[in-house]
Parts: C-alpha cells; structure tokens; sequence
C-alpha cells in the first residue's frame, strides 16, 4: 500500500480550515473512510488545543471490509483537529491529506440570550443587582456590560485609564469591589451569566502605561503628543477616535513586547475569570483591527481559565474568514442586520448568515453602538418587526440593548458624566413580545439553527415570509413579517406544498388556522404571524 495515497479512497468529513466544521458539547464526531485495501488497524488520532499545550486522543476505528468507522463523544468544548493513521503489516502510515479541524462549542451557546446593560444611565452595582431579576424575568440568561475599567478624561467605558480596576464611579462613596462581588452572587444565584466586554485595541491617552512604556503604542507625528490614534474605517472613510490611543503589539524591542503581552493578558484574564465564575461570556471589542497573534495566544489562554466561555468577536471582514474564526477559536461573530434597512437586502442579508455551514453568528436587534430601532427604522413601531427577524429568521443567538424593552427613542448614551435614568413604572412597551419570543426560542430549537431557513415570499416588497425545518427537512414553522411600519400589506401563499395538514398553529394566540391551498394573509403594520405545522 503505497504511503502517497495511504489507500484511501473516499471519506466523510473535508479536510483543511477552510471546511472546518462546528459542533455543540456531547455531540458526536462520526467519520468514515473507505480503503482499496482494509489494513490492519486504522486509529483516529484527535487533538485539542488547550492554552500553550496541545491534549492528544487515539481512537481505535471498527473495520468491516474495507470501510472503517467510530463515533466520539464531544464533551469538552474547543479547538481541535485530527488525522488518521493505519496499520499495514507492521508499518504505521499517516493520511497525507491535510488535517481536518472543527471547533466544538459551549453548550450554553445554543440557548444564548443577551442583554446588554449601559452602566453609565443603570446608577450604582448595587442598582444593576437590582435590575437582575427583571432582566431575567424578560427571559434573557447573559448580562452584557460595557467595560468597567477606570474611565479616561472622556468618560468612554472603551477609554480605560487604569485596565485592571473597577471605575469607582459606579459604586459613589462605597467598596466597588464589594458591590461587584454582590452583583456576582446575584447573577449566580438567578442562573445568569456575564459577559464581559474586553477592549485590546487601544487605550485612552492618558492611560499610565504610555508615560512608562511609550513603545506600546504606535507613533504618529501629526498628533501633538506623538500618539497614534484608533479609528474605524466606513467605506472609504476613516473615521478617527481623539481619546483612543493605539497600542502596538509588534514592538521594537522583544523584551517590551513580552511585557506588553504579558501586562495585556493580566488584564483580559482579571475581567474573565468573573465571566468564568458565571460560566459566561467574552466579547472582544475591535476584534477585526486587533493584533492577531497576540489575540490567538489570549483566546487560548482564556480557554485554560474555563474551555467553556463563550468567545464573541466583533470581526467585520470578509479576508480569510473561515481560517481566522479557526485560528481563533471563535465561537460566534457579530451579524449587524440592524444595518440592512430594506427588505430585499434584508432578505439577501438573513439567506448568507444561514448559508455559512461552520460560522455562527450573534444575531441582537441593535448594537450599544447604532441608534435605537426608532432612529434606525423612523419609528419605535419597527421594534416589532425588528424583534421577529433577530429571533425568529437569524441563524443563532439574539439578544437587545437596555431600553429596546422600553421603546426608546432615541440611543442610550454609553459616554459621558454618570447620568441615571428612570424608566415608567407600568409594564415596558415591548415587554410581552419580547418574553414570548425568547420562550419560543427556548421551546423550539429550530429557531436556534442556522441552513433551516427558506423564503417562500416571491420577493415580496414588504413582507418576508420564511419556513424554518426540523432536522429530517420537514417544515416545522410559517413565519410572516410586515415590515412595513406604515402600511397594511397583503401576501398569498399556496400552503399545501409544505403542510402535511389542512391546519397550522398561530404560536402567539393558539388558534387554528384551517386552510385549502392558496391562502391569503393580511398583515397589519409592523403585523406577523408565527405558525407550527405540529409536531414533527
């Protein structure tokens, strides 16, 4: 058996990180290769990255004529690849083709729901500890905050000033690290989980690492005091961050660089270990202009904290974006669907995050970033509309910002003097909607999937009507979204081509829907409907 080709003639997985595939915690690894001539043994040689080091696994594959094949057990989230060896007559022969990789995910993530709290309009810990238990009432398990690091001149939580430690502004007059801990035990005790929000791109100007280590951040000879700032690139356009210095993690000399490093990663593991504590969650900030060796090497060492953190990256490229997700260990990346406004490329938008077999996307309805749905959209009322495609037709996990519950109208300030804001006693504006949606999304996991998703809508100007499947290709859901906010619209759909049944389920008032062929639904402004086909 010639070493070149190892014998191999067909097998159920690609290899190299451009094909690599995704599974969740306790899912199965199933392989099988067929052979022109069965060998001996053949051993799947399974390999984990865990921090610096790597955790190697053989497993022996069953034979039976010239078809090898085993099933592994997944339980340890990470990054992994394998390769097979085989026995053939006393002479050990490795597969020459490339490794095949695969990235397997906390178990957590599949029923992720997020909400984001701005500290800055939330007053003390201790009134964030209090807001817990609506959060959670809501039906959202993971608490976003912005950094808490001790704020620049600007007041910006992503113009840190000191990197390891509390602002005390969010704890006036009191222990900040007491009220922080309290906040903790409170999340733990209601089942929540934090996410923490890790800046790594840039610093604010007056940070005191610049004055004794000026080699950590990148020159530039046009500003006064010779820092070169952060900025985001939009279109062509580069937009430039005045209090935002830009740290450079190359450096000049070794020596500096390890110190960088090392002083980098002490602070990105002091935020983590809290998201550890909670089993949670880690957003990297900037991600798609941060150092990338230095931000494989952290991720890694996170991993080692707790392997089951949920790594979030805010990466906006489309060079290579496969191999980096991989490289990186992402778990998820961030989908801006709040940037689509019309519905054919909102259509176009959702068909591409479901077509991605091996990227998972975070799926909210804004960002603490973009304006609020009333200034995105013209008006609080697409917060309806808005809600159903991040929870309903999105591939993955959703979640919202503080304030989307309230129907705000205009975006919640992050920067700026400490400022609380008092919401209206009686219930949230989109409080209902929002509980019902993330109890569908927990009860049925069809919502929670990503290439489960077909338009059926003929490319209607207005309305977006979607079928989600079961695993076995069946039709689990009709969904109908008016998005539309000033105007009723109407759409007919020929049911009978994907209901087994004369009848479906609205998911949101019970009733049933008795029908005979084409069907015609009337949707009212920012109107849907929700149907289940039954049980598969």
């Amino acid at each position: 058996m010639s070493p070149l080709n190892c014998g191999i003639t067909s097998r159920s997985y690609r290899c190299t990180k451009k094909y690599y595939q995704r599974f969740s915690q306790n899912d199965s690894l199933c392989i099988e290769l067929s052979f022109s001539a069965c060998p001996d043994e053949v051993v799947l040689e399974l390999e984990r990255v865990n921090g610096d080091a790597c955790v190697r696994e053989s497993h022996e594959l069953q034979i039976k004529e010239n078809t090898a094949s085993i099933e592994v057990k997944l339980p340890t989230a990470g990054i992994y690849r394998y390769k097979i060896r085989f026995n053939d007559g006393g002479q050990w022969l490795t597969d020459t083709h490339p490794f095949a990789y695969f990235i397997v995910d906390p178990l957590f993530l599949n029923t992720l729901k997020v909400y984001t709290l701005i500290p800055r309009i939330s007053g003390s810990i201790a009134d964030w500890t209090l807001e817990l238990d609506k959060i959670k009432e809501l039906g959202f398990n993971t608490v976003h905050l912005l950094p808490l690091s001790v704020m620049d001149e600007s007041l910006s939580p992503y113009a840190a000033k000191e990197l390891k430690k509390i602002d005390p502004l969010y704890a006036p007059g009191n222990d900040v690290e007491k009220q922080f801990d309290q906040f903790i035990k409170r999340m733990k005790e209601l089942d929540l989980h934090l996410c923490v929000d890790l800046v790594l791109n840039h610093v604010g100007i007056n940070n005191s690492f610049i004055s004794e280590h000026p080699d950590w951040i990148f020159e530039d000879e046009r500003e006064v005091d010779g820092l070169k700032r952060a900025g985001w690139h939009y279109g062509s356009s580069w937009h430039k961050w005045d209090d935002l210095a830009l740290i450079n993690y190359a450096g000049f000399v070794l020596d500096s660089k390890n110190e960088l490093w090392d002083y980098m990663t002490d602070y990105a593991l002091y935020w983590a270990r809290f998201a550890a504590e909670t089993t949670g969650m880690i957003r990297l900030d900037n991600l798609h202009s941060s150092h990338k060796p230095f931000m494989k090497q952290l991720i890694h060492k996170c991993r080692e904290l707790n392997p089951e953190l949920i790594i979030l990256g805010e990466l906006f490229t489309d060079n290579n974006l496969h191999e980096l997700t991989y490289d990186l260990g992402l778990n998820m990346i961030l989908a801006t669907a709040w940037e689509i406004k019309f519905c054919p490329d909102l259509r176009n938008y959702l068909i591409e995050l479901h077509s991605h077999e091996s990227l998972r996307f975070y799926c909210p309805v804004s960002s603490h970033d973009s304006g609020s749905p009333a200034e995105e959209f013209g008006d609080v009322l697409a917060t309806i509309p808005r809600l159903l495609v991040s929870c309903l037709l999105s591939p993955g996990p959703t979640g919202i910002v503080q304030g989307v519950e309230h129907g705000i109208e205009n975006k919640l300030k992050f920067i700026g003097p400490m400022e609380k804001r008092t919401w209206p006693t009686d219930e949230a504006k989109f409080s209902e909607l929002i509980r019902k949606l993330n109890k569908l999304i927990l009860e049925h996991p069809q919502f929670r999937k990503h290439g489960n998703l077909k338009f059926i809508d003929n490319q209607h100007d207005a309305i977006l009507a979607a079928l989600r499947f079961f695993d076995d290709q069946q039709v689990s859901h009709l969904i109908l979204i008016n998005m539309d906010i000033y105007h009723e619209q109407t759409i007919c759909i020929n049911t009978s081509h994907f209901c087994k049944s004369n009848k479906l389920i609205d998911l949101f008032s019970d009733e049933i829907l008795e029908f005979n062929g084409d069907q015609q639904f009337i949707l009212p402004a920012a109107g849907f409907k929700v149907y289940s086909t039954g049980p598969n």
